[in-house]
């Protein structure tokens, strides 16, 4: 019931606030995941996993953000459309990446979506041409002749201004994949 009163809340809220997307809680499921009750499990952007039926009774009565996957569960952009990322495909960015990409930096707000090849040279408005940057790397890259090359799902490469190169891995793991892929990061319960 508290969970519902901070959503009424929250809803009630929104329509007066500047930025309505702040009261959006994204969910995460596949469509038909969510139709069979089988497959991964619903769960919240940054948060925990849901059961199916308290996914599908958030879907019921909501202000439904559809977050369209591909088949390898990759969400999908929107092409050469439109240079700005849409606030869905920009969560989505920032859930894949966590924080800034810049090797060393570990910035997650007042970040950026930056387009790997720049939309006015063709590039398209998709995650796989998309990455965080905070504002100081932003600008390092389109003021300071910087570089990025690669696959921002796998490693990117920074390329200093002279060309020699700074490399990064993937994104990071988020906190829950981590300690279940190495158990030793997780809390050990009380005896």
């Amino acid at each position: 019931r508290q969970a519902d009163t901070l959503a009424e809340m929250a809803s009630s809220s929104t329509a007066a606030d500047s930025d309505p997307d702040r009261a959006t809680v994204v969910v995460h499921v596949d469509a038909g995941s969510l139709a069979t009750n089988a497959g991964p499990n619903p769960e919240i952007q940054d948060g925990p996993n849901l059961h199916f039926d308290v996914a599908r009774r958030l879907a019921c009565d909501c202000r439904l953000q559809v977050v369209a996957h591909d088949a390898n569960g990759a969400p999908l952009g929107v092409g050469r459309t439109t240079r700005s990322v849409p606030h869905w495909l920009l969560r989505q960015l920032k859930h894949r990446d966590q924080a800034c990409r810049f090797p060393g930096c570990s910035r997650q707000r007042f970040v950026h979506a930056h387009h790997i090849v720049h939309w006015a040279k063709g590039g398209p408005t998709d995650l796989d041409n998309l990455l965080v940057l905070c504002t100081y790397h932003h600008r390092l890259v389109h003021e300071k002749g910087w570089k990025v090359r690669g696959h921002p799902s796998h490693a990117v490469t920074f390329l200093r201004p002279d060309g020699s190169v700074l490399a990064t891995g993937p994104p990071p793991l988020r906190h829950e994949i981590r300690q279940r892929m190495i158990p030793d990061l997780a809390p050990s319960e009380a005896t």
